[in-house]
């Protein structure tokens, strides 16, 4: 069975994974995985509160669930930010990696990644 990605980030996401040195010269379209912005959007719930750290106002975040990601579907992999990842912590959620090697554009913003990360509890923890 096929994987099918759902993009539930607030972007388009393209993912790189051939082998070039230019990933743009690459025109191969089996070396791309691409994943317009569909709307729907994974997010973590959060209270806030003020407070003060070291005399300073600090606007202090309390991190609770992660919604808007559906339940799991065989063959579904569902790509949300990197917090709501982080926060899942599902087998079938994964975050664009930008920490390797992402494919820059003309002005050094990220165009795509090569790849994803996940997030899963340490077995035996």
């Amino acid at each position: 069975m096929p994987t099918r990605y759902v993009n539930l980030t607030t972007h388009d996401v393209r993912v790189y994974t051939g082998h070039c040195r230019d990933p743009y010269s690459d025109r191969n379209l089996e070396n791309w995985i691409m994943l317009p912005y569909t709307g729907l959007v994974a997010r973590v719930d959060s209270i806030s509160e003020i407070t003060s750290v070291g005399g300073v106002q600090t606007l202090r975040m309390h991190m609770g669930a992660t919604v808007g990601i559906p339940d799991a579907q065989p063959g579904v992999v569902y790509v949300t930010s990197s917090l709501s990842a982080r926060t899942a912590m599902r087998i079938d959620v994964v975050s664009p990696d930008i920490d390797r090697s992402p494919v820059l554009d003309s002005q050094d913003r990220i165009y795509a990644v090569r790849g994803w990360k996940q997030w899963i509890e340490k077995e035996g923890e």
